[in-house]
């Protein structure tokens, strides 16, 4: 069985990086902010190359210097989205050191480095870790922030991608829904983490073949990503993805395709050919389009066998 994964968002606000300046000119804060709108917008080289700029001015602070810490978890937080994991995770790492050592462990800034290594650690496949990791950042933001944050509700979402990752879709359903309330209760309307959990929710509904409609979810969450963000943002691209996954289950393969042919052009546009997210949608498209031509040739055979005019099988997907 093809297990659906989708994506994980973790936007950060900041203001624009002002054009007649270079990374040389600016302050610490000016990077920083820079390169966290450009991870908002979806450039995740340019957030990059400016959270790369700010470390650099950050690693000659004061040891003791939160915003060493904050440089160390944004930059992985780029090589992430990237799919640059090796290079993620000792940022992680260190980030999550400092805060320990400096906020204490159960720090709600901690709790969010330890939910993003957890992040790192699902893509990894490092699924034990990363599920510890994800339960103990629970635990200390309900603790810290109480049960209806917002960060509860990010670190609800990204566990429940690990349960429908581990074919565990009752509890993935549940946790989704969970975050889906906080959310609703804390976020505006078209908030682009709103479409996460909408994807997550209707994916996990999905694989439990309990007969419910998801498309709703799915198309909901397809509006508030292309308004929020605009179609062509790569965080759209898992939205399609689900929905398009939702099809093939239908038996629109036609519409399904599409969706996939989409999704890919989003992220290899964004992301570059040797993405790991370019990666999956290529398999499912390929998945789809065998089991397409798989089917055309069973019928042809099944014709042939009750005597009526056979022929050659159609050709495969364009």
């Amino acid at each position: 069985m093809r297990r659906w994964s989708f994506g994980l968002l973790a936007l950060l606000l900041a203001s624009t990086l002002p054009p007649y300046l270079n990374c040389q000119q600016l302050t610490w804060e000016q990077l920083d902010s820079a390169g966290s709108a450009s991870y908002q917008s979806g450039k995740y080289l340019d957030a990059e190359t400016q959270h790369q700029a700010a470390l650099q001015q950050a690693e000659a602070l004061p040891p003791n210097d939160l915003r060493l810490a904050v440089s160390l978890n944004n930059l992985a937080m780029d090589y992430l989205a990237e799919g640059k994991y090796a290079l993620a995770e000792p940022l992680f790492r260190r980030s999550l050191e400092m805060r320990e050592r400096l906020l204490g462990a159960h720090s709600a800034p901690a709790a969010r480095t330890r939910d993003n290594l957890a992040a790192l650690y699902q893509l990894q496949s490092r699924v034990s870790e990363a599920e510890t990791l994800f339960q103990q950042a629970l635990a200390d933001q309900e603790a810290v922030l109480g049960r209806n944050d917002p960060e509860v509700a990010r670190t609800l979402n990204n566990l429940s991608v690990l349960y429908s990752g581990t074919s565990r879709y009752e509890e993935a359903g549940r946790l989704a829904r969970r975050a889906l309330d906080i959310d609703e209760a804390t976020l505006a309307p078209n908030d682009p983490v709103l479409a996460t959990c909408l994807a997550n929710l209707a994916g996990a509904e999905m694989m439990q073949n309990r007969g419910l409609d998801v498309q709703p979810l799915y198309q909901r969450a397809l509006r508030i990503a292309e308004k929020a963000l605009g179609p062509d943002h790569p965080a759209v691209a898992p939205m399609l993805n689900g929905l398009a996954a939702f099809y093939e289950r239908e038996g629109n393969k036609k519409q399904a395709e599409k969706l996939f042919k989409r999704a890919l052009a989003i992220q290899q546009r964004a992301l570059g050919p040797d993405s790991p997210a370019v990666a999956a949608t290529l398999a499912s498209l390929s998945q789809l389009r065998t089991s397409e031509h798989k089917h055309r040739r069973e019928g042809a055979l099944n014709t042939e066998a009750n005597g009526a005019p056979g022929g050659q099988p159609q050709g495969e997907f364009h």
